[in-house]
């Protein structure tokens, strides 16, 4: 009988993104025939446990929170797959913070949001470029200016905020009356979204309509226990695992081989009602752009759009260039665009059928248009992005037991 590969999972079961990076390891470990997994309920910031230093095996995949755990790993001089960069260490998977700030700037320019903000709530290498990849992206945008949170460093350092959300006060909540509004505010993580939330309720500003807030992680559980439930960037976790599988897979088949880090994109916005509102100072426009995500699966026309507007064809064209810099029927296609790439995602329905629900019809169209504007086909999205989602159930070993974080 074939020896079975011992593989230690240093990776934190506390939250979602961990949780799903794990299901995504799972995905890959069913694939193989050799893979014995050794693995530990944990935390984001838990130290190394004392069993690691005796454990012996053949590769380990990890989240390093700290400079030490990461030393104790890479002393066992074993294949090892490092996917945070908190330890100070290089990493071998890491996510495209540009792309993350594209979809997150994309969300809120579309909704008609120019002010816009990030908050992070720690010193984390990930939240500072989650952060600079956004104000950066604002720039090439348009020169937009990015407002930061003025935390005490101390403040960050130590996790002290409960202070900074309970009275008006406060850092938080003085800068988030500072903000011009309506802004938008990506937050670097859903935890740190939490905060805003709570800060923003404290000081009287409303969300969505002052204040709209995007977090990082899609963690499912924290965002639909928010009020208002948190619209938030999914990271791609699941396939962030199986890509870091398959990497520890070579590195241990290929030990003296060197391997290049591999950058996974998040994914896309899971829209819930932190975000949810047409922020535009042109009642006619909001209104014809309520229209079209109302109806967006109908075969409706321009003309159809501008009369929801009581607008002339030729008023409504300028309109939305003003505030969307782009064209109604461009408008039209996105949304429609958006909707198929969601059932691509999420669903086995067939192309042609989804093209049909979101109002591109004959199906040749919507493959067309499709292809023309994202460069792939409809099928080739679906393989790319539906990589795990759709063989990966929720895997009952992989839940939050531990509370220290």
């Amino acid at each position: 009988m074939k020896k079975k590969k011992r593989i230690l999972l240093v990776v934190e079961t506390s939250r979602g993104h961990g949780r799903r990076i794990l299901e995504g390891i799972a995905a890959f470990v069913r694939e193989q025939t050799d893979w014995q997994i050794f693995f530990e309920d944990r935390s984001v910031l838990q130290k190394a446990s004392k069993w690691f230093s005796t454990w012996q095996g053949d590769g380990i995949i990890a989240r390093s929170a700290d400079y030490q755990t990461g030393v104790i790993l890479r002393e066992k001089g074993i294949p090892l797959v490092e996917l945070l960069s908190n330890s100070g260490f290089d990493l071998d998977v890491f996510e495209n913070y540009d792309h993350l700030a594209e979809l997150a700037i994309n969300h809120f320019w579309e909704r008609g949001f120019r002010n816009f903000a990030f908050f992070r709530a720690d010193q984390t290498d990930w939240s500072q470029h989650r952060g600079d990849a956004f104000a950066n992206y604002l720039l090439q945008k348009g020169n937009v200016p990015c407002h930061f949170c003025p935390l005490p460093s101390r403040k960050i350092k130590d996790h002290f905020l409960d202070d900074l959300i309970c009275s008006t006060d406060t850092v938080l909540g003085e800068w988030l009356l500072s903000l011009p509004k309506p802004v938008a505010i990506l937050a670097a993580i859903d935890i740190h979204a939490f905060y805003i939330l709570e800060a923003c309720q404290n000081v009287g500003i409303t969300v969505p309509e002052e204040a709209a807030i995007l977090g990082c992680g899609n963690d499912e559980l924290v965002c639909s226990l928010l009020s208002p439930q948190l619209s938030s960037i999914d990271l791609n976790s699941r396939v962030f695992g199986y890509t870091a599988a398959q990497l520890l897979e070579k590195k241990m088949n290929n030990p003296k081989k060197l391997f290049s880090p591999i950058i996974v994109n998040p994914s896309h916005v899971v829209v819930r009602q932190s975000t949810d509102i047409i922020a535009i100072n042109d009642p006619d426009v909001a209104q014809a752009l309520r229209f079209i995500r109302n109806h967006f699966m109908e075969p409706i026309d321009i003309a159809e759009i501008a009369d929801s507007a009581t607008l002339t064809l030729r008023t409504l064209q300028r309109r939305f260039h003003d505030w969307l810099g782009r064209s109604p029927e461009a408008e039209l296609t996105r949304v429609r665009l958006e909707h198929a790439q969601s059932l691509l995602r999420d669903t086995n329905l067939p192309v042609t059928s989804i093209g049909h629900r979101v109002g591109f019809s004959p199906p040749q169209y919507f493959m067309r248009v499709f292809r023309r504007e994202l460069g792939m086909t409809p099928q080739q999205y679906r393989q790319k992005n539906q990589i795990i989602t759709q063989t990966v159930p929720y895997c009952p070993t992989f839940i939050e037991t531990n509370q220290n974080d």
